[in-house]
């Protein structure tokens, strides 16, 4: 042991006159690179909220007010000296009026490479959502292609996929329909974070075809010089069936939570380089309101 600490220190002393001998012998282009730093990191957040529904007439909710809550987490990193990444999603919500509502969880998985700039990749996952006003409900899975880039303070991801129910209620199955996202994050510095999303998807009751969408905005900021952040946040849900002639819903979501990072970067690089693409919370209300609108 005292051998190698002498030898660092030797090694520590000895640098800069070694430096200076090299830039006799080697040109100064040759310079070496340090690799690139770890990216690994992620969170865990958990949350609750309250809705209030606009329509619930035309379907089956036992209330026009509902909360609910749920826990998500997302952990991701590099391989190969950054070109490659990777991302794991999860996440599981409950929602209830004067009983249970649904309750819905999942999991997906990404990876991705360097292009130029942009993390270009793709995804898949699978999880399961039940809707317990309609007693139906059933394992569903989605898969697509995605992107996601940092351009100063704002990091934007987008994402192109299709999504299968296979529901108790044969009916309400639906197999490869479309859906896409996308979302924006503003980062006011490395700890206040605004985020900004949209998303619409397709899905199937009774042969008519359904639509979904979702939008919302929320801010994240830092407590303290902890690892633990504060989220508070908007989310508008809209859902109708056979082209909007027939059952249509709208609902206002109100939320907050607490979030907290684990790898040791800032909430700046944890969401543009460890976890910069989208989860899968959207799909798991998507096959639930097949069965809200039913």
């Amino acid at each position: 042991m005292k051998t190698i600490v002498l030898l660092l220190a030797t090694s520590a002393f000895a640098a800069p006159a070694l430096a200076g001998s090299l830039d006799e012998v080697l040109p100064m282009e040759a310079a070496i690179v340090a690799p690139a730093a770890s990216t690994f990191g992620g969170f865990v957040t958990g949350y609750y909220g309250g809705a209030s529904v606009a329509d619930d007439g035309c379907c089956d909710y036992d209330d026009p007010t509902y909360s609910y809550y749920g826990i998500e987490a997302s952990l991701g990193g590099g391989l190969g000296g950054g070109r490659l990444g990777w991302q794991l999603d999860a996440n599981y919500e409950l929602g209830s009026d004067s009983a249970d509502y649904y309750r819905a969880y999942g999991g997906t998985a990404h990876i991705n490479f360097d292009l130029s700039g942009y993390k270009v990749g793709a995804f898949a996952g699978a999880g399961y959502q039940y809707n317990e006003n309609g007693n139906d409900g059933g394992p569903g899975h989605w898969y697509g292609i995605e992107a996601a880039r940092g351009f100063g303070n704002v990091a934007v991801a987008a994402q192109l996929g299709f999504a299968s129910s296979d529901n108790d209620h044969d009916s309400l199955d639906y197999n490869n329909e479309f859906f896409g996202q996308v979302r924006a994050h503003y980062f006011l510095n490395d700890n206040i974070m605004i985020t900004g999303n949209l998303g619409y998807g397709a899905g199937i009751i009774h042969s008519e075809p359904m639509d979904f969408a979702m939008y919302g905005v929320e801010g994240t900021m830092r407590l303290g010089q902890s690892n633990f952040y504060a989220n508070a946040g908007y989310e508008g849900l809209w859902a109708s069936e056979d082209n909007g002639t027939e059952d249509v819903t709208n609902e206002s979501r109100f939320y907050v939570g607490v979030s907290m990072l684990f790898g040791g970067g800032s909430l700046r690089d944890i969401h543009t380089n460890s976890t910069p693409m989208i989860d899968n919370s959207f799909n798991n209300l998507l096959a639930v309101y097949t069965s809200t609108l039913d």
